[in-house]
């Protein structure tokens, strides 16, 4: 009757089997699903050619995912509509965009939307805003994470755009 002072060893035994074999499935879940990673035996190279990615910093150039015109600069903004940081770097960039029209090329990416998912893995996104400077060679010019001022951006936009 009073199963609860029984010693635990008296168990079945198959409890702790089942206990380890979900803790081992939760692992291996965990590793190759939500981490995004292949699974064992599965092909590990790469999609991108040599040429889609910095060769200093290993970071996507855009023209990889975005269809631009890979003679100009790129402002490539990482940001989320529930950031407040965020929502003032877009304002700034809504700001500067048609005053640099035609001279630097300007990208947004909201990190939340599903689509954005793998560009949010290969620029290693952590947190946000994350701003990355092209010049126009789609080399990687300048990278920070943060609010910037809007005078402060434009002023980073005429370097930019000087570059040859």
């Amino acid at each position: 009757m009073d199963d609860m002072n029984q010693p635990a060893s008296n168990y079945p035994k198959y409890l702790l089997v089942i206990a380890l074999v979900s803790l081992i499935v939760g692992i291996l879940a965990y590793k190759y699903v939500l981490q995004d990673n292949p699974a064992p035996g599965a092909s590990q190279n790469p999609v991108r050619s040599s040429s889609s990615v910095n060769s200093d910093t290993g970071i996507p150039k855009p023209e990889h995912y975005f269809n631009i015109d890979p003679r100009k600069p790129v402002w490539l903004l990482f940001r989320s509509e529930t950031c407040v940081p965020c929502v003032a770097m877009q304002k700034t960039m809504d700001e500067l965009q048609p005053e640099f029209e035609g001279k630097v090329q300007f990208i947004s990416i909201d990190v939340n939307d599903a689509a954005n998912r793998e560009m949010v893995q290969k620029y290693q996104i952590v947190y946000i805003p994350a701003n990355y400077l092209f010049d126009c060679n789609q080399k990687q010019w300048k990278q920070w994470t943060g609010a910037t001022a809007t005078s402060d951006m434009r002023q980073l936009l005429n370097q930019l755009t000087e570059i040859k």
